[in-house]
């Protein structure tokens, strides 16, 4: 790859969703939501002939930034969650590890780590067969009033 090749491809590396989002339009490409909340995913059209690692560059960083991406497109994370407030980049592992066990998201201030956002999940509950609405802090963990 040419040097200039190397410069595009870090600089992609860098950017945010909303420039990501620019690059990828001003090129002649397109990024399409599919699904909704804790399923939805995007799709990526790129021209043909489109520099080989300048379009891995642009799906790598597609991939990290995928929730913000999802958002920028008017794809809520999860219901309720306050559209002035990215997801941040780990969502993706969280949705991996509670899956279908979230339910909804609410503007709320953590008193521990100040994140913005609280999520409401169901939780198993030792000797119980039903699960309990719990709402906590997506960052830390700490649970929130109304749990």
């Amino acid at each position: 790859m040419t040097r200039s090749g190397n410069s595009i491809v870090e600089t992609i590396a860098r950017l945010g969703a909303a420039e990501l989002l620019e690059v990828i339009q001003g090129a002649g490409g397109r990024v399409s939501p599919v699904g909704r909340g804790t399923a939805a995913r995007i799709v990526i059209t790129l021209p043909r002939g489109a520099f080989a690692p300048v379009a891995q560059a642009i799906m790598e960083r597609a991939v990290e930034l995928k929730w913000q991406l999802l958002q920028l497109l008017g794809r809520e994370p999860l219901a309720g969650w306050p559209a002035d407030v990215m997801p941040p980049l780990w969502w993706d592992e969280m949705v991996t590890g509670f899956g279908s066990a979230l339910i909804e998201a609410r503007r709320s201030v953590c008193g521990n780590c100040r994140y913005p956002v609280a999520v409401c999940w169901l939780r198993r509950v030792p000797g119980q067969r039903r699960r309990v609405r719990t709402w906590s802090c997506p960052r830390c963990g700490r649970r929130c009033e109304g749990s």
